[in-house]
């Protein structure tokens, strides 16, 4: 079948001039014909059997006088163009595969689960409530202990919180104006458990009170769990609530009668953020 033709319709019929040739090339062997008329041509190629060699095609050639070359140049450049295309359709163009990249190995569960303890695997938000109690506060303390017909009692004081660690811990110290009271505390968010956790020691007792924290990014509340022991011994928990707002914070601790199981407040602060030196 013609895979190149200009007015194939022109072999069909018998045409006063009719060239005809062969022609080999690296990859097969090929036909050509031209017929001829004043004011018309049509040239068709073909490829055909190599098997059939190529004396006679050469024997045919050496008979052909001056205006069959003329009709054969015109072949022979119908052909290379011919070869051009097939040598494209049949290779087409190669292209270089990149370098592989391999997958990285796969960690079993207990794997991921230390991988999550480094800072490197632990989302920036996390240290957010950290950076938003830096800095020395000044604080207005209302207390709901004693005789209720005197609550609350107003105290006045101030807490320094530092960041430690490179910032992975808040360092917490507090204390009353008047010198009656004495805290100190370090917490920071716990990779292990996926929670905040911390404690607390205070002159008031030697108790060491370990807190779980939970801190909600949209409302920027963060609450606080712990147990703690009521004058009469028995074991029983205690809520802190904290609310950042920029340079005011406020912070709420309420504890459950074991007896009833209802929480009643037991502090209530006002921080106030001061101004950088």
């Amino acid at each position: 079948m013609p895979f190149f033709a200009l007015h194939p319709h022109a072999f069909l019929a018998n045409r006063p001039s009719r060239r005809a040739g062969r022609y080999a090339s690296p990859i097969g062997c090929w036909e050509w014909g031209v017929s001829s008329r004043v004011g018309r041509a049509a040239v068709a190629i073909c490829r055909t059997d190599c098997a059939h060699g190529m004396q006679a095609t050469m024997s045919r050639g050496d008979r052909l006088g001056r205006d069959d070359m003329r009709y054969g140049s015109a072949a022979a450049v119908l052909i290379a163009l011919g070869l051009a295309s097939a040598g494209g359709a049949q290779e087409p163009a190669k292209t270089e595969a990149g370098p592989t990249v391999q997958a990285p190995p796969k960690l079993s569960a207990g794997q991921r689960k230390y991988q999550s303890i480094f800072p490197v695997n632990v989302p920036d938000e996390v240290l957010e409530p950290l950076k938003a109690e830096e800095g020395v506060w000044d604080a207005d303390v209302e207390l709901y202990v004693g005789d209720i017909a005197k609550q609350p009692i107003r105290k006045k004081g101030v807490q320094t919180n530092r960041l430690a660690s490179k910032g992975n811990a808040m360092l917490n110290a507090f204390r009353y104006d008047d010198g009656s009271y004495e805290g100190t505390g370090m917490w920071g968010w716990d990779a292990y458990t996926n929670r905040y956790t911390g404690v607390w020691i205070d002159s008031d007792t030697h108790l060491v009170r370990h807190d779980i924290g939970y801190y909600d990014l949209q409302s920027r509340i963060f609450r606080w769990e712990a147990d703690t022991m009521q004058p009469d011994g028995v074991t029983t928990r205690m809520r802190i609530v904290q609310q950042f707002k920029g340079d005011v914070r406020t912070f709420q601790i309420d504890v459950m009668d074991a007896k009833t199981g209802l929480f009643k407040k037991l502090i209530y602060m006002t921080f106030t953020r001061r101004a950088a030196p």
